[in-house]
């Protein structure tokens, strides 16, 4: 009896350490955490600096309707692929042009200021949510681009620890597993970003609007925006490949294929006013919002759809 009693008690003692060890354990890693000043901080620096970058690509368009999700390298599923080049003077520049035979489009962004022209005329929304995948790749300085998450929605003040393809990372914007929010996520061992989650549910100045409000809009524009294959260019990194999914499915891609660091560009090429000088506003007749980025996609494959019809 007394050997059963001193067992039990050995046995308590026991796994009472036990859940006090798993406690004080999960306790600390909750607790050590980087901020997002930290992980941005080890971002940049682990990206590297440079003055500048050109990148050629080629971008392939997937329908937002596919049957198999899970299948995104059905090449035969995309339109493509169409040259893009785009440009980095880092931290504050940037300008993409993506052209095809009868079809071209130049987004420019300077200082927070962006203006895009497609075939030569100046479209409104200047910006879209497929145009922010340069955002974690073209900042250089952490403050600045908190600042820039912080007016994208991002709230800076939440960061956790999560899993992404057998990988930990860093995650800036929400708190793991929660995949609604705008948020970051950054490999804990290579510190470089992975995944860059947006939506609509946020106006350009950072004002957020309700979610009953924008609820329709974040299930069509919501981007989950994902970076692999990293290459060393010059003295910098950067994702040979960028894949955009909408509701779990790929709808587009973006392959490097040649890439120059610090090209000899004039400085008039990130000069707005030197853009083209003719207007269109492509909002739907009687809409009172902004076009959403989804229309504007649908439209641009439906442009490539009819470049390769017979006549």
């Amino acid at each position: 009896m007394n050997k059963n009693r001193s067992f039990q008690k050995k046995l308590s003692v026991w796994l009472l350490c036990l859940v006090s060890g798993f406690c004080i354990f999960t306790h600390s890693a909750i607790a050590y955490t980087p901020d997002s000043s930290e992980i941005l901080q080890l971002m940049v620096e682990q990206i590297g600096k440079s003055e500048g970058l050109r990148v050629m690509s080629h971008v392939y368009f997937y329908p937002a309707d596919q049957s198999d999700s899970a299948a995104p390298n059905n090449d035969h599923m995309a339109e493509g692929p169409f040259d893009q080049t785009a440009i980095y003077r880092f931290c504050n520049r940037f300008r993409s042009q993506i052209t095809g035979p009868l079809y071209e489009r130049i987004h420019v962004h300077v200082s927070g200021r962006t203006t895009t022209a497609v075939d030569g005329r100046i479209v409104f929304p200047a910006e879209t949510t497929f145009d922010l995948y340069k955002e974690p790749l073209l900042y250089r300085d952490a403050e600045d681009f908190e600042k820039r998450l912080k007016n994208l929605g991002v709230d800076i003040s939440v960061t956790s620890l999560g899993r992404f393809t057998r990988r930990q990372v860093l995650i800036i914007g929400a708190q793991y597993p929660d995949e609604v929010p705008a948020q970051l996520w950054v490999d804990k061992k290579t510190f470089l970003p992975v995944r860059w989650m947006i939506g609509s549910d946020f106006s350009f100045d950072g004002k957020k609007e309700g979610r009953e409000k924008s609820g329709f809009l974040l299930k069509k524009n919501f981007l989950d925006i994902r970076f692999s294959q990293w290459k060393k260019i010059g003295d910098i990194l950067y994702p040979k490949k960028i894949d955009f999914f909408q509701n779990k499915i790929l709808v587009r891609r973006m392959e490097a294929r040649e890439a120059t660091a610090n090209p000899d560009l004039p400085d008039h090429f990130f000069d707005i006013s030197h853009l083209p000088t003719g207007i269109e506003d492509r909002k739907q007749p009687g809409n009172t919002e902004v076009q959403t980025e989804i229309d504007e996609v649908e439209a641009i494959i439906e442009e490539f759809r009819k470049m390769y019809e017979p006549f």
